[in-house]
């Protein structure tokens, strides 16, 4: 398969390459504060895959392989920010005939408003796993509900450090 600078294909590994169609798939992918999810749906959930494979190269380039029957799944992003490079899981799931990646950003809590550097040149093939996806309000809402109940155990004990020692009843 001919990899273009963010272009997600499928190819066959038979020997006769070229007289075998190629077909182009999509990827999901969502986010978190710290991760994010990238979902490659596999045409043969009946096969199991092997070979799987997962890595990013510098802080931007996330490639992806696996081997299902005569098929190979290959993926080669140019990210749109920096990420962790040995920070890259790999999690294939036969029943639902996907691999899904997981990847930490190298600035925790930064939004990515797209997954790749070059967009346009993957128009069509990716989109928003809104299944996955952590909106801002709900991070902000965990949020505020974590600091009131931090301000209220810290109330807690300021009541608690400001109230006189118990005297003894015997006094």
């Amino acid at each position: 398969c001919y990899m273009f600078a963010a272009l997600l294909c499928l190819s066959t590994t038979d020997a006769d390459t070229d007289a075998l169609p190629r077909r182009k798939s999509t990827l999901k992918w969502a986010q978190d504060r710290e991760l994010l999810f990238i979902t490659v749906p596999l045409k043969r959930a009946e096969t199991r895959c092997t070979d799987e494979a997962a890595r990013v190269v510098g802080k931007r380039r996330l490639k992806f392989e696996t081997r299902c029957a005569d098929e190979v799944y290959e993926l080669d992003y140019a990210l749109a920010n920096d990420v962790i490079a040995k920070s890259v899981t790999l999690k294939a799931d036969a029943r639902r005939a996907t691999a899904l990646l997981t990847v930490k950003k190298a600035k925790r809590g930064r939004k990515w408003t797209q997954l790749v550097a070059k967009p346009e040149a993957a128009r069509g093939l990716i989109e928003k796993d809104w299944s996955r996806w952590e909106d801002e309000e709900d991070e902000e809402d965990a949020a505020e509900a974590a600091a009131a109940e931090e301000e209220k155990r810290r109330q807690a004990a300021r009541e608690r450090a400001a109230l006189p020692p118990a005297r003894d009843a015997a006094e």
